[in-house]
C-alpha cells in the first residue's frame, strides 16, 4: 500500500531541517534533496543549526529569548511554504507552529478538503 509523500520541517541536533515521512520506497533523501535544490536545502540546514544556539543544552527554558523563538518558528513556516511550492500538490508539507509541538499542514491533505 502506498501512502502520501510527506515531509516535515523540523529542527534537531545535527540534522538537515527536513524529514522525509513517506512509505513510498522509491522516494529517498537524495531524491528529496534533488527536488528541493541546493539553495533551499542549505537554507533548511542553516535554520536547523540555528536551533542549537536558541534551544541548546546550556540554555534553560526560562532564559529563552521569546522574540528569537517566535522568529525561529516563523522561519519554519516560511521554509515550509517554500518546500510546498517546490514539491507541489503531490506532497504534504508539515511544520511545527511553535514550542507547543503542534504540527500543521501548509496545504491540508486532499482527503480533508470538501
Amino acid at each position: 500500500m502506498e501512502g502520501p509523500n510527506r515531509v516535515l520541517v523540523a529542527a534537531d541536533i545535527e540534522a538537515s531541517g527536513i524529514w522525509l515521512i513517506s512509505i513510498r520506497a522509491e522516494t529517498s533523501r537524495r531524491k528529496l534533496t534533488d527536488l528541493l535544490g541546493e539553495q533551499l536545502t542549505m537554507d533548511l540546514k542553516v535554520w536547523n543549526d540555528s536551533a542549537d544556539e536558541l534551544f541548546g543544552g546550556r540554555v534553560q527554558p526560562e532564559d529563552h529569548d521569546q522574540d528569537a523563538e517566535a522568529t525561529f518558528f516563523l522561519e519554519a513556516q516560511q521554509l515550509a511554504l517554500r518546500v510546498q511550492a517546490k514539491l507541489g500538490a503531490g506532497w504534504e508539507v508539515l511544520w511545527n507552529e511553535g514550542p507547543n509541538l503542534c504540527w500543521s499542514w501548509i496545504e491540508r491533505p486532499e482527503s480533508w478538503r470538501s
